[in-house]
């Protein structure tokens, strides 16, 4: 009897191709994910402005300009105005001010004390920054002498009175006295720090 020798193939699991198939295309999805690739992802929400870096206080000397500055975020475009108080309390909008900085022009004294703060704006709100101060102080100039002390002649016990003229910054005064005939001088003790000098002659003995 001759031997019957059949060939069986295996029998593979309905869908099992398919199945494998999405299982590599799942994987691929999450990688993508994962990698930020996909090109649907929504754009991030529009926001209102918000104030990062508030304006500083500012200092500077008679005649010379200042400068506030202010950081925003929010969804562009962003939109500046500037404004400015004497008093902290009612503010009026600096005209050409519509930037993130704004300068002064050459300051004055009275200028001192004013106060500058900025409103920040777009499409979607607006929002206001905290005011900086600003400190306006005096030039210095060295003193000069525009007018010299006169000789004076008095008979005792009439007192004589010396006056000098000066200009500067907040000048101070020392009154001196000499006894020889100008060769050296002393400061005169108990004078006031002024312009004007009286004083008593020695009575003759």
């Amino acid at each position: 009897m001759n031997a019957i020798h059949t060939l069986e193939r295996p029998v593979s699991l309905p869908g099992f191709g398919d199945a494998r198939r999405r299982i590599v295309l799942a994987g691929i999805c999450l990688a993508l994910a994962a990698c930020g690739g996909s090109a649907d992802a929504p754009p991030p929400p529009e926001t209102v402005p918000t104030v990062v870096t508030q304006p500083a206080d500012q200092s500077v000397v008679e005649g010379s300009a200042a400068t506030f500055s202010v950081t925003a975020d929010g969804a562009a475009p962003l939109a500046y105005q500037w404004s400015s108080s004497t008093d902290g309390i009612a503010f009026t909008a600096i005209a050409g001010a519509t930037s993130p900085s704004s300068s002064t022009a050459a300051t004055t004294l009275a200028q001192s004390g004013t106060r500058y703060r900025v409103a920040v704006s777009n499409s979607l709100g607006s929002v206001t920054s905290s005011a900086a101060v600003l400190t306006v102080t005096p030039a210095l100039v060295a003193p000069t002498i525009t007018m010299q002390l006169a000789d004076q002649s008095v008979i005792a016990p009439a007192t004589a009175t010396f006056n000098v003229t000066t200009t500067g910054t907040s000048p101070s005064y020392e009154w001196q006295v000499s006894t020889d005939g100008g060769e050296t001088f002393a400061p005169i003790v108990g004078a006031a720090n002024g312009p004007s000098l009286t004083v008593a002659p020695p009575v003759p003995t």
